[in-house]
């Protein structure tokens, strides 16, 4: 008696793949952004922009991971991400650089 409510729905037909796989599919992904140069393409749009730097502490500067940990990365992405958009939409290269890594990645060109 029980109905499948799947063809009750009206739902639109897409080319997505119902599940995502993404274990299989993230290394074709970074294998073909490789081929292309994306992030070199990425950071040449930028040349000659100004520079941003969001420079972040310590990880897990007061112990181990908490809900506060959480609340400070994604307030310092409401930072970055309109820096990022806006310029221009798809070619900017903002993030957030941690002063105690060896890396500086949070230099951006906006």
């Amino acid at each position: 008696m029980s109905q499948n409510y799947k063809d009750t729905l009206n739902l639109p037909r897409t080319e997505f793949p119902m599940k995502a796989n993404l274990a299989a599919r993230e290394p074709e992904m970074l294998r073909a952004w490789e081929e292309t140069h994306l992030y070199r393409q990425i950071q040449k749009s930028r040349e000659g922009r100004e520079l941003f730097v969001l420079h972040d502490g310590p990880p897990f500067a007061n112990g181990d991971v908490h809900m506060g940990t959480a609340l400070n990365k994604i307030l310092k992405d409401f930072v970055v991400k309109p820096k990022r958009l806006r310029e221009n939409l798809s070619t900017s290269s903002a993030s957030n650089s941690s002063a105690w890594a060896s890396s500086a990645i949070g230099n951006i060109r906006i």
